[in-house]
């Protein structure tokens, strides 16, 4: 008796493990599919940005902007990092810098740089 309810169990527990399969395969699709969409920066700020990074934390690599600068309501798109979460730092043309950190990839679609720091929406 205690043989046949353990096996019972063992059948139950796989086909349970079984049925989220399909579930987790499709959030993973998902997931892949919301990297696809892009990230759009809007500097609201008084002053123009003349860097911009984004990536992973500690890791953002190179200047988006390539030597040029996003002007006061100026926006950018810039494509979605792989890695999540993600980070995005402005630097001014002044010399101050502001960054955000733990940005969620298939959440953030927006960012908006002020003169008191970033906001992701």
């Amino acid at each position: 008796m205690t043989l046949r309810l353990l096996a019972l169990a063992s059948a139950t527990l796989l086909a349970a493990c079984a049925g989220d399969q399909p579930r987790q395969t499709a959030q993973g699709n998902a997931r892949r599919e919301c990297l696809t969409v892009p990230v759009t920066v809007t500097n609201a700020a008084s002053r123009a940005v003349e860097q911009l990074y984004i990536g992973p934390a500690g890791a953002m690599g190179r200047d988006r902007l390539a030597g040029g600068e996003m002007a006061p309501r100026g926006t950018y798109t810039l494509p979605r990092p792989a890695d999540a979460p993600f980070s995005l730092r402005a630097v001014f043309v002044t010399g101050q810098d502001s960054q955000i950190a733990g940005l969620d990839g298939c959440i953030v679609t927006q960012v908006e740089i002020s003169d008191t720091g970033i906001r992701a929406r």
